[in-house]
């Protein structure tokens, strides 16, 4: 557990790196260079780092208020592992999405695909919000030997901000999913 805070710093960007690895003719073939590949990795990296470390201080205060030990750069680690795990819910599940919508031919099969979306994408926004809440609550609760209760209430206001931000994240997506869909697939108009 020790080696949280390394994890933490490392995982994010080596993450994308792999991510970028495995589609790079497709970014290739888009015109993205080397430098915009540093850029997003940059760009992603301290955001996720940024996040997490202000998750990890109101974990870590809500524990140091009841005497446990001071270990916040583990909890850091502990919100950067569950952001990525949701980043890979997020990629998979777009990716299986983009596979399938490429075999569509014809504007109803259009239709039909998009109107079961308004209901998947919202789906993946709560699955990446339960996972990424399941993840911080647990390593949490293993790096203070605390049980899951404790766990859960320190990371109450990280669960808080993240149900808000993912709601968010599944009304925007559920409203503009048809649009994005008729506009994808040329012809379907």
């Amino acid at each position: 557990m020790k080696q949280l805070r390394l994890l933490g710093f490392v995982l994010p960007p080596l993450y994308v790196i792999v991510y970028y690895a495995c589609n790079a003719a497709a970014y290739s073939a888009a015109g993205m260079t080397m430098e915009s590949l540093f850029f997003t990795i940059t760009i992603i990296s301290i955001f996720v780092w940024g996040w997490s470390y202000g998750f990890a201080i109101s974990t870590n205060k809500f524990f140091t208020k009841r005497n446990y030990e001071n270990k916040k750069g583990q909890v850091f680690g502990a919100h950067s592992i569950a952001f990525v795990a949701s980043f890979i819910i997020y990629l998979a599940s777009t990716g299986i999405l983009g596979g399938t919508l490429n075999t569509l031919t014809t504007y109803s099969q259009v239709q039909n695909f998009s109107d079961s979306l308004k209901f998947i994408i919202p789906l993946i926004y709560i699955s990446q919000f339960v996972v990424q809440s399941i993840v911080a609550v647990f390593i949490t609760s293993k790096i203070y030997d605390a049980d899951y209760k404790k766990s859960l209430n320190a990371n109450k206001l990280a669960i808080f901000i993240l149900f808000v931000v993912y709601s968010l994240l599944a009304v925007f997506a559920s409203f503009l999913t048809r649009a994005a869909i008729t506009a994808y697939v040329p012809g379907a108009l």
